[in-house]
C-alpha cells in the first residue's frame, strides 16, 4: 500500500478534505500534517488525525514564516513514530 505523507497550510481547508479522501480512496493510507488557522487544533478529518505543527493567521507572511521554521526544527521528532512515505506532497506551504 502507498503511505503518503500529506503537508498542508490548514488542516481545516475544505480542499484537504477533499484530497485526503481522494487518496484514501485510491488505496493509500496518508499521514496528514500541517498547520491550522482555528485556535483549537482538528482532531479528526474523516478517521485520520492530522499530526498539528501550529496556528497560522492569514495576512501574516512573517508570522507563518516563522511558523514554517519553527516547525522544521521539530518535525523530526513529531514524526518518529510514523513509517517512511513513499511520497510526499506539500501545498500551499
Amino acid at each position: 500500500m502507498l503511505h503518503i505523507l500529506y503537508l498542508v497550510h490548514d488542516v481545516s481547508d475544505p480542499a484537504v478534505r477533499r484530497r485526503l479522501t481522494m487518496l484514501r480512496a485510491g488505496g493509500a493510507s496518508v499521514t496528514l500534517v500541517g498547520f491550522r488557522r482555528d485556535q483549537q487544533p482538528i482532531t479528526d478529518i474523516d478517521g485520520v488525525t492530522p499530526i498539528d505543527l501550529g496556528r497560522t493567521w492569514d495576512g501574516r507572511f512573517h508570522q507563518r514564516l516563522a511558523a514554517v521554521a519553527k516547525a522544521g526544527l521539530s518535525i523530526h521528532s513529531r514524526l518518529a513514530n510514523v513509517s517512511r512515505p513513499d511520497l510526499i506532497i506539500a501545498r500551499n506551504l
